[in-house]
């Protein structure tokens, strides 16, 4: 068995080498450039996005024009499950932060593939609870901290998720 290159967290670590085959083989590669959006707020497509090359910023907008980053993902992680489970429109903007590698997979593909396969469903449940946790962490910091300490909690967070950069000789 090789080695999961995964990073820890994401729902491709979580699935095993078995459930990660059969899942790529449901969908279709792309490449995208910088700043291309995959995913736009408010639209009704359901296709869900591995990121299997990519980082990614999650943003969100409210009707007076302001825009938040809700979150970052990398490669490994999933976008876009949210739309593809309950059929609601876009929550959010998904849009790469540089080159990106991903393999697209239609929603009611997805679903089944979820339903058949009940680790699969585990691993979905782990990362949307995780997401959960980490926005309701981050309400209660920006209630109660100053924007500095925001700051700092946030990287601290990311640190503990994804780990230290490694030195590559």
């Amino acid at each position: 068995m090789a080695p999961n290159r995964w990073p820890i967290g994401t729902f491709m670590h979580r699935l095993t080498d078995e459930l990660r085959s059969e899942l790529l083989g449901l969908g279709t590669l792309r490449s995208f450039p910088p700043g291309y959006a995959l995913i736009r707020q408010g639209d009704r497509s359901t296709s869900v996005w591995i990121l299997l090359d990519a980082l990614v910023k999650v943003t969100g907008g409210v009707e007076n024009g302001v825009e938040a980053t809700l979150a970052i993902r990398v490669s490994g992680d999933i976008v876009g499950d949210m739309a593809a489970m309950d059929g609601s429109p876009r929550s959010a903007t998904v849009a790469t932060c540089g080159r990106a590698v991903c393999q697209q997979v239609k929603g009611p593909v997805f679903r089944s593939f979820v339903a058949r396969r009940p680790a699969a469903a585990l691993a979905l449940t782990q990362v949307v609870t995780e997401r959960l946790r980490w926005s309701n962490q981050r309400r209660l910091d920006f209630a109660g901290y100053e924007t500095k300490i925001c700051l700092a909690r946030v990287l601290i967070a990311l640190i503990s998720r994804h780990g230290p950069p490694r030195m590559t000789a």
